[in-house]
């Protein structure tokens, strides 16, 4: 989640050069962190001028999203007395909005928020406790039942695994084998669009606290496993090489000025 004052930086500079602040909560939104919006839990000043949602809305029942538009911008488009054409081919389908409906409303019977809460603070838990201290696992972050497991080669360095690896994809094929049995969302690009592996951890908001043990008992395995393989093959020679080039062609870290030569610091 964003650091305290993220939102309103961003609100404020929206402001400044006139451009709407749009939020694409399509996997995060609709209760998956604990709150209706994600956009909740950061600054409570803050409210977006968009806001796109799509998976909970309609919590896979049917293809179901939309998109939600801020009063302010509302009211400008009848002020000035012209209409807003726009439209898909199944937008308002009837059947689609009358599963999204009953699905928020189970919700919000069913009081469903706050066990995404509990059950997440339990999924937190667990996964920080199990899988924090493996050498290769750089962070575990997230919020509600909306977690991510990130790789790293160190912790200290937090370089991310060489993109050619695919660790990621290890990970989802592992987990999608016999004996495992869990899909974990896999993914990389976390670093800098291409290196920096990572899965997803979304279950649903019924989940119970014995579902939470069992899924992170099997993310664990998971993980343990395909690391245990993975030190024992040529690929993780690999590996090793290519940090190996990489730590001995860092660039100079600073550089100091003598009065009568440069002094390089290591």
């Amino acid at each position: 989640m964003p650091v305290k004052g993220y939102f309103r930086a961003m609100k404020a500079v929206c402001e400044k050069y006139g451009a709407l602040l749009i939020l694409d909560e399509v996997m995060c939104g609709m209760g998956r962190t604990g709150m209706l919006h994600a956009w909740e839990h950061g600054d409570v000043d803050v409210v977006p001028d968009l806001a796109v949602v799509g998976k909970g809305l309609g919590a896979g029942y049917v293809p179901i999203s939309a998109v939600m538009v801020n009063a302010r911008l509302v009211d400008a488009f009848q002020a000035s007395g012209k209409g807003f054409a726009h439209g898909q081919t199944y937008m308002a389908h009837p059947q689609a909005a009358a599963a999204g409906l009953a699905v928020q409303r189970a919700i919000r019977n069913d009081n469903l928020l706050e066990n995404v809460r509990a059950m997440g603070a339990v999924l937190e838990r667990t996964l920080k406790a199990t899988l924090l201290p493996h050498p290769h696992v750089g962070d575990i972050r997230g919020c509600g039942l909306f977690w991510a497991v990130e790789f790293v080669v160190d912790k200290q360095s937090k370089t991310p695994f060489p993109e050619s690896l695919e660790l990621h994809a290890k990970m989802h094929a592992r987990g999608m084998a016999k004996g495992y049995e869990i899909a974990l969302f896999n993914a990389n690009g976390a670093c800098d669009g291409y290196t920096g592996d990572h899965f997803l951890i979304c279950p649903p908001f019924i989940v119970t606290e014995d579902d939470v043990n069992e899924i992170a008992a099997r993310t664990t395995r998971v993980v343990e496993d395909t690391f245990d393989e993975l030190v024992n093959s040529v690929a993780w020679e690999k590996v090793v090489l290519e940090m190996e080039v990489v730590n001995n062609s860092k660039p100079v870290v600073d550089v100091a000025v003598g009065e009568s030569e440069l002094v390089t610091v290591e």
